[in-house]
């Protein structure tokens, strides 16, 4: 069965690959782990148009802000 979903679609091995990479197996100590909370994933939040629509959600579903 083919996904419609376009990140698992095309080429299986670079699929996978791909997969490995976002999954982060290779981070092993602490300060690796951080490095990549930091600079990787806050730093990418920061002025997303995906970040102010799920915190407007939030406020209005939920009263959190």
């Amino acid at each position: 069965m083919k996904s419609k979903l376009p990140c698992f679609g095309g080429n299986g091995d670079l699929v996978i690959k791909n997969l490995r990479d976002r999954f982060q197996l290779g981070l092993t100590s602490d300060d690796k782990l951080d490095e990549f909370i930091e600079n990787k994933l806050v730093l990418a939040s920061l002025n997303s148009v995906f970040t102010r629509l799920y915190d407007s959600f939030q406020y209005f579903s939920q009263g959190v802000l």
